[in-house]
């Protein structure tokens, strides 16, 4: 049983973590472009697609593709996390009650 947890488990934390890091790194330089340019934005307006649309053609039609671009790398990243905590509470079940 532990060769199964050091064996899938703790690799697929360890991809986890790298693969959530890379997303972090990426929101923070695009983050960093966006307050360079002075872009402000309510943080509500990143979780409501049908607002963010919108909003972003009214208040900063320039730097639409930007603002884009960083929407979905924070939509990506909560998906992903999202994945990968069932992931492992997935086979931390299996292996709770496969004893």
């Amino acid at each position: 049983m532990s060769l199964i947890v050091s064996y899938l488990v703790i690799p697929l934390v360890f991809l986890m973590l790298a693969v959530n890091v890379y997303f972090r790194v990426r929101m923070i330089k695009q983050y960093k472009a966006l307050t360079k340019k002075q872009i402000d934005v309510h943080p509500k307006v990143f979780f409501n697609k049908k607002k963010r649309a919108s909003y972003f053609d009214q208040y900063h039609p320039k730097h639409k593709a930007e603002l884009n671009a960083f929407s979905e790398s924070l939509d990506n990243l909560i998906k992903f996390v999202f994945i990968g905590f069932v992931l492992i509470l997935l086979c931390f079940c299996y292996l709770y009650f496969n004893r």
